[in-house]
């Protein structure tokens, strides 16, 4: 394991290609949560540019470029906005009687920014 300090921070060219997948990746199905972003927007935003060495056009996500930079500028910093720390947190009825407090957990949902930021953060520390 290396020492805490050793941890070489990535730079806006190295997180691109992590944040395209946790991107593609998103559920669209997913609720926003407090940031009142929606999956489809950050996973459909796209444009089609001439393909790099063949003919036709590929898809280029328009947000993740710029997802890197600004992932790389709070890894820097260390911090993470205050708005991405809350989260909606809801009371499921798990079995038994209703009034009883004990049969019920509860889901938390945090906002898709903050879910797409621990996802690529995830992927640098426990490289």
């Amino acid at each position: 394991m290396p020492d805490p300090d050793a941890l070489k921070l990535p730079e806006a060219n190295d997180l691109y290609p992590v944040v395209c997948k946790f991107m593609h990746k998103l559920n669209v199905r997913a609720s926003p949560g407090f940031d009142c972003i929606a999956a489809p927007f950050i996973k459909y935003a796209e444009k089609e540019v001439p393909a790099v060495n063949a003919r036709g056009v590929e898809k280029m996500k328009v947000l993740a470029p710029y997802f890197a930079r600004f992932f790389a500028l709070m890894m820097e910093k260390a911090q993470i906005p205050e708005m991405w720390k809350a989260a909606k947190v809801t009371l499921l009825h798990k079995r038994g009687p209703v009034l009883d407090p004990n049969n019920y957990c509860m889901l938390a949902v945090s906002g898709k920014m903050y879910r797409l930021y621990v996802n690529v953060l995830r992927v640098y520390v426990t490289e």
